[in-house]
């Protein structure tokens, strides 16, 4: 079982959820909200959901009948032994982590709160600890290309349109920004 010491733990599926192939996960995923805590959380009962939601804050350790925190922190909705329904076509292959942002036009100008990045420089820590994943990322369209959309590492849900896949019918251009990725302690792709 593969359950992060940082994260409240509220099991989504209630053990539902397939297990990771041989040699998998070899990857995050890094997404970011287009909404507030409130509405991420209704966006997990919807049956896409990541590995890990990051709040903009801390949690008021509050938990509503459903489980759910309505306050932010660091949420775990399934061991990391196991697949989420979080990066269509390439869910056997990496962990999600979905970062709270919020309901603008531009969601990926918002940064990350300081709490985001020190929980989630934690996470990101942890999970490439558990699971034998590069602590590196994003990589170049090119470098996408070469590894045949196995990366091994971690991106941003839009390097899934920049990389393997352009002509993608999604508008999933949620990213986070290379101070981003340094602050979470993911050094440059070489």
């Amino acid at each position: 079982m593969a359950i992060c010491p940082y994260a409240q733990f509220a099991q989504h599926r209630g053990g539902a959820a397939a297990a990771f192939p041989e040699g998998a996960p070899f990857g995050i995923t890094l997404h970011r909200t287009r909404t507030g805590w409130g509405q991420a959380q209704k966006f997990v009962t919807s049956g896409k959901y990541p590995h890990f939601m990051v709040g903009t804050e801390p949690s008021s350790g509050v938990r509503t009948a459903g489980g759910t925190t309505p306050w932010g922190g660091l949420i775990q909705y399934e061991d990391t032994a196991y697949q989420t329904a979080h990066h269509r076509g390439e869910n056997a292959k990496y962990i999600g982590i979905e970062f709270q942002s919020a309901d603008a036009e531009d969601y990926n100008a918002v940064p990350l709160s300081n709490y985001q990045l020190a929980i989630g420089n934690l996470l990101v820590g942890w999970i490439c600890d558990t699971h034998g994943i590069a602590r590196k990322g994003p990589p170049s369209v090119k470098q996408v290309n070469k590894m045949e959309r196995n990366v091994h590492g971690i991106i941003s849900h839009a390097d899934i349109q920049k990389g393997w896949n352009p002509g993608a019918k999604s508008n999933h251009g949620d990213r986070l920004s290379a101070s981003d990725f340094a602050a979470l302690g993911i050094a440059p792709w070489s």
